[in-house]
């Protein structure tokens, strides 16, 4: 019983640890320099070749995991797992471009139940 009890107390404790884990800003950008997003803007041009998202995660805790879900005409092209690095941290995930990818693409940044905890979207225009 005693071990029901305890395996329920650190399930209960995940749960509510999951509810406080948070993005605090986002942005898209065509490069990282310094663990910081550069060119920011929200329309592109398909001929950068890559494109960046960037977010800053907050109240995270070890063990965690975050996804970064790409997103184009209601299709998830990507959905990418990325291990917790601290209690507070930047991460960012990267997007080649190629004629198919022009549009509009959401970002979502989901916890490890799926939860939405940000979404964003950019514009990526034809050469």
């Amino acid at each position: 019983m005693k071990t029901v009890t305890m395996i329920l107390v650190l399930l209960l404790a995940g749960l509510a640890h999951a509810d406080s884990l948070s993005v605090t800003n986002t942005a898209f950008g065509t490069g990282i320099e310094d663990h910081t997003i550069t060119g920011v803007d929200t329309t592109f041009s398909r001929s950068i070749g890559r494109l960046y998202f960037w977010a800053l995660i907050a109240d995270a805790g070890a063990g965690d995991t975050i996804y970064h879900c790409w997103i184009i005409r209601n299709w998830v092209a990507q959905r990418i797992a990325i291990p917790v690095q601290g209690k507070r941290f930047r991460t960012h995930t990267v997007k080649t471009l190629d004629e198919q990818m022009t549009g509009r693409w959401i970002v979502q940044v989901e916890d490890r139940n799926g939860r939405v905890l940000s979404a964003d979207s950019v514009t990526v225009r034809p050469d």
